[in-house]
């Protein structure tokens, strides 16, 4: 008998609002990355970013959000901020025997290299990487190449590209853009 390790992305967050980048992220991330199913996880006190809504309230709007894509779920963890020395054994124990994909943005890379534990991430999980919109390839993955050489570390890493990648929470927030949870039919049936 044969058994299948489940691919787990998991997408942490503060998701102030969840909006259709995040979810065209998830969609994509699923095909390209070779992943069963993706867990968004919104951290309990984002960092930097004071003013957040409640925990409780993301939560209801991201279930709401993902309704319509069985293989996206939604949990919040123990851990009151996505690190490598206390997240990472949780998600283990909640997810026994997955093999894991962390999911970032493009604009988290650059800061990669500064985070503790590092190389226990890169040895446990490969990086889903989902591009924003002031970010290019080229840009991240010599960045990425750079980090692995100061960091003797290798990363293992694909690249997700959207047509949603100028979508951000904060632009929302400050009433630049509209919420919008609509995604095309392509889109979500890929």
């Amino acid at each position: 008998m044969i058994t299948m390790t489940r691919r787990i992305g998991i997408y942490p967050g503060t998701f102030d609002p969840v909006h259709q980048g995040h979810l065209a992220f998830c969609l994509k991330a699923l095909e390209q990355g070779e992943l069963d199913e993706i867990v968004l996880v919104p951290e309990r006190f984002p960092r930097n970013k004071p003013g957040a809504i409640a925990l409780s309230e993301r939560l209801a709007l991201l279930e709401e959000a993902i309704a319509p894509f069985p293989f996206l779920g939604v949990t919040a963890l123990i851990s009151d901020k996505f690190t490598v020395e206390r997240t990472l054994p949780e998600l283990h124990r909640r997810f026994e025997g997955a093999k894991l994909s962390l999911l970032i943005g493009s604009d988290v890379v650059s800061s990669l290299g500064a985070w503790e534990g590092i190389h226990t991430l890169t040895s446990d999980m490969s990086l889903v990487i989902g591009m924003r919109e002031a970010d290019t390839v080229s840009a991240v993955e010599l960045t990425l190449r750079q980090i692995g050489q100061s960091q003797n570390i290798s990363i293992r890493y694909s690249l997700i590209e959207t047509i949603h990648a100028d979508v951000a929470s904060s632009r929302i927030r400050k009433g630049e853009m509209a919420l919008d949870l609509s995604l095309s039919r392509m889109e979500w049936q890929s």
